[in-house]
């Protein structure tokens, strides 16, 4: 398969052939189909771990959305496969800058038909890096004065 990678923090992207990625228990092999480019890839290509350890070489890419076509033992893998999902990529292995992606069958989550795989790749980082934007502007806002009728 065709996957970007990255042999070192700050280093240059590149593409390359190599193994399609096997799965484990509790995990499916997804068939990307997008990935948007967020902050914490950024972060990810200048050697921030995230609570992770990666091992370079590494393929980046936090979230994106595929089809699952293979899964692993347990219930949730197997409800997966077939599926059209949204998918986040582990911390400690390769992301979704790759035609297949091997991650944890949490981390995904199947999409309406009415949503499409573009919509999906973007529906799992951005909005809740939206969301903590609004609470920290939130906590940081002076809080309101009171009015005086009068």
């Amino acid at each position: 398969m065709r996957a970007v990678q990255l042999d070192e923090p700050y280093g240059k992207l590149e593409c390359r052939e190599i193994p399609v990625p096997r799965h484990g228990p509790n995990q499916v092999l997804i068939r990307m189909a997008a990935a948007p480019f967020n902050p914490s890839d950024l972060g990810a290509m200048m050697g921030a771990t995230y609570g992770g350890v990666r091992k370079f070489p590494f393929t980046p890419g936090i979230e994106g959305s595929g089809t699952v076509v293979e899964s692993g033992a347990g219930f949730l893998p197997r409800f997966l496969k077939g599926r059209r999902v949204a998918c986040s990529a582990m911390l400690s292995g390769d992301g979704t800058y790759a035609e297949y992606m091997v991650t944890s069958a949490k981390l995904c989550m199947p999409l309406n038909r009415n949503v499409s795989l573009e919509q999906g790749s973007m529906l799992l980082v951005n909005p809740l890096s939206a969301l903590a934007i609004f609470e920290i502007a939130r906590w940081s806002a002076p809080p309101q004065q009171a009015r005086w009728a009068g």
